[in-house]
């Protein structure tokens, strides 16, 4: 089985819509070592339009664990409703 990778066909979808080129310009500046905002947005689509489990995330996004820590964050804030 081909495994996904962030420009593949199976990715496609996954994004924010109009908000993609200001939010993917932003990344390109990030400083190193640290993850791009886009990267735990990109996983938590994946994760509702697909269904898995947070530990089935696949490998091309960032840790499954650091994605729940900024998503239940941003339900604690109330920023994700």
């Amino acid at each position: 089985m081909r495994e996904a990778t962030r420009g593949s066909k199976q990715h496609e979808g996954y994004g924010m819509g109009e908000d993609k080129t200001t939010l993917s310009t932003s990344c390109k500046n990030r400083v190193p070592g640290t993850t791009c905002l886009r990267s735990f947005m990109n996983a938590i689509f994946y994760l509702l339009q697909s269904g898995c489990q947070w530990g089935m995330l696949p490998g091309n996004f960032p840790p499954w664990q650091t994605v729940y820590r900024y998503f239940r964050g941003w339900v604690r804030e109330g920023t994700w409703n």
